[in-house]
């Protein structure tokens, strides 16, 4: 995931070793805490996404370069609109007949592994509304 990274950094800036040296560090605690479905590449860039935000580096192009898919399947969500303007991401073959809202699954997993790898306190963790990049 490393090397994907700085390949989709250097299509929009320069190299930044200071920032590869953070990645590096962040990757291998979110790969060594993620466990299950929390170790999608999905989740762990949203959570390195996060992480980076949070430690002062621009990183508004990743969301470029990942789709949100079903965590359940993995199918490609359909997204809608809600009478309060809200966007909301179905599971495209609605896999558990429900039509919940898988962006909102998504966003609690990147949340949970985000606090777990970089064991942070309750007052520096982010929430689900926090989330910058989904």
């Amino acid at each position: 995931m490393f090397n994907y990274f700085r390949r989709c950094h250097q299509r929009y800036h320069e190299t930044n070793p200071r920032l590869y040296s953070k990645v590096t560090l962040a990757l291998r605690r979110l790969t060594r805490t993620a466990t299950g479905r929390e170790a999608w590449d999905m989740h762990v860039w949203y959570a390195l996404a996060e992480r980076l935000d949070r430690l002062g580096f621009d990183v508004r192009w990743m969301n470029a370069h990942v789709e949100p898919r079903c965590p359940r399947c993995a199918g490609r969500l359909k997204y809608e609109r809600t009478t309060t303007d809200e966007l909301v991401g179905r599971c495209g073959t609605d896999c558990t007949d429900d039509r919940s809202d898988r962006l909102d699954e998504i966003r609690e997993t990147v949340v949970d592994l985000y606090g777990r790898a970089f064991e942070v306190d309750a007052s520096e963790r982010p929430s689900v509304d926090d989330l910058d990049f989904l």
